[in-house]
């Protein structure tokens, strides 16, 4: 758990508390830091909170460290940061382990909008979103393909969602005209600590994701670098949590080394072929970034009713999602499920 406060070059007089506050407002641990002689701009505290409640998806549990700055008898500046504890481990044959127990992503890939209501953030419908997600039994979400909504990390922390959180749908490679890659080598690394930054105390996070889709994945080189470097500004911002990346050419990134370069290797569709990728991989983990998506409408029907691909009508409505799929899904996935 991380604080930032501005210190001034004379601390002679000024020193750091910490409180812990659990949800019903106890005071489980507390410090105290006298910053008299001290330069480093990284204060370290240890706290120890006895028997703490874990945050998982089943038991949300959350605590608060009350952080204060003080010259003197003086209150400087107050600070209180909202966090979770709890212990996230990727073992190799075996997958992800939360709060030492073997757990299974059930989740969906959540863009940041609201449909109809547009891109403004309106909390209180997605939080009904959340709900109606809970309620068919999902406890993860992959946010896509931007840094997500402070709203949406909050109620993941609140409901009990593990949330990978992304970064970047092109790198360097060109995806669209007016897209990212025009300024990946001026902001990539500025918008990576950002994301980190703003949310490494949230216990939801759970992974980051560097990248969905880019076109480097086909280049063993370049990609590899860019792989490398990337995860290395996670992990210097954040030892903590694994670094994963969504691709959709999996006899590609198997091959040469793009997969092999991740903690966890993540893979868009295809999941027939997850059993060969997997035998492929040294790490021997693997996560589903993206297996499933559609671009029909709900409850309307063009007739006469057949199934279809990706067809276009006059009225650009789509039919309904039991007859129409995207043009990447009619692979031989569809015999596999």
């Amino acid at each position: 758990m991380r604080t930032a406060f501005v210190l001034p070059e004379d601390r002679s007089s000024y020193r750091f508390t910490t409180e812990i506050v659990d949800q019903k407002g106890q005071v489980v641990a507390t410090s105290a830091s006298d910053l008299a002689g001290t330069t480093d701009s990284i204060v370290t505290e240890n706290l120890k909170v006895s028997a703490p409640q874990l945050w998982s998806p089943e038991t949300p549990n959350l605590y608060y460290a009350v952080s204060r700055l003080y010259d003197g008898d003086r209150l400087c500046d107050s600070v209180t940061t909202r966090f979770g504890i709890r212990s996230i481990e990727i073992v190799a044959d075996k997958g992800m382990f939360l709060n030492g127990k073997s757990i299974k992503f059930k989740g969906v890939c959540n863009h940041d909008d609201l449909g109809p209501l547009g891109m403004a953030m309106n909390e209180s419908a997605l939080r009904r979103r959340l709900l109606q997600l809970k309620d068919m039994g999902a406890n993860a979400i992959r946010s896509a393909h931007n840094m997500p909504s402070p709203e949406l990390v909050r109620l993941c922390d609140e409901m009990g969602f593990m949330l990978m959180a992304e970064s970047f749908d092109e790198w360097r490679g060109t995806k669209v005209n007016n897209g990212y890659h025009k300024f990946f080598d001026e902001w990539a690394e500025r918008d990576l600590v950002n994301l980190v930054r703003h949310y490494r105390n949230s216990p939801a996070v759970v992974m980051w994701c560097i990248g969905n889709e880019v076109p480097e994945q086909y280049n063993a080189s370049q990609g590899t670098q860019l792989v490398e470097w990337l995860k290395g500004i996670c992990k210097r911002e954040d030892p903590t949590r694994p670094v994963t990346m969504g691709m959709d050419a999996a006899d590609d990134v198997t091959t040469n080394g793009v997969a092999a370069a991740l903690d966890v290797a993540g893979f868009n569709y295809r999941a027939f072929k997850y059993q060969n990728n997997y035998d492929r991989l040294p790490q021997k983990v693997l996560v589903g970034t993206e297996s499933a998506s559609t671009v029909s409408s709900r409850g309307v029907y063009k007739f006469p009713l057949q199934r279809g691909s990706m067809r276009t009508y006059s009225d650009n409505q789509c039919s309904g999602y039991d007859v129409e799929h995207c043009s990447w899904s009619n692979l031989p996935e569809d015999d596999w499920i």
